[in-house]
């Protein structure tokens, strides 16, 4: 596993066994933290991205605190739609256990999987989330 962007906030990792790319939050994040993190990580996955016939995108949103109302708008007006152009297809969250924070991330990604173009799982840990992706991997080799 390689750390391919990190600041006190965020962690963004790229596992090359899965494939996938995926940020870990550390805490309380500033809107143009959150944001930037995210730009960040969509240009790696880019970059990545000519590596590998698939990769995958994962989330751990357990500690993320303190994304505001317009920032997850951001996130779901401006951000999430730059994914399917990117080829991102299947999106894993891992959740807190925490109904509040659970039904935010819910209702933020909700809106990108009702465009059917980028299909999105929620789990409770990251083996359940490789799990999926290798899921994936398997039915697109068969194919």
């Amino acid at each position: 596993m390689e750390i391919v962007h990190q600041t006190p906030f965020v962690k963004i990792f790229y596992d090359e066994t899965v494939p996938v790319v995926f940020e870990a939050w550390l805490g309380q994040v500033s809107g143009s933290e959150f944001r930037k993190a995210l730009d960040q990580k969509l240009e790696a996955y880019k970059q990545l991205a000519q590596k590998h016939e698939q990769l995958f995108w994962l989330n751990d949103v357990r500690k993320l605190r303190g994304v505001s109302n317009e920032d997850q708008q951001w996130a779901v007006d401006e951000f999430h739609p730059k994914l399917y152009p990117a080829g991102v297809k299947k999106v894993a969250f891992v959740v807190p256990e925490q109904t509040y924070f659970r039904l935010s991330d819910e209702d933020i990604t909700g809106k990108l999987d009702a465009r059917k173009e980028v299909e999105i799982c929620y789990f409770d840990d990251f083996d359940s989330a490789y799990a999926w992706f290798k899921e994936g991997v398997e039915a697109h080799q068969v194919n």
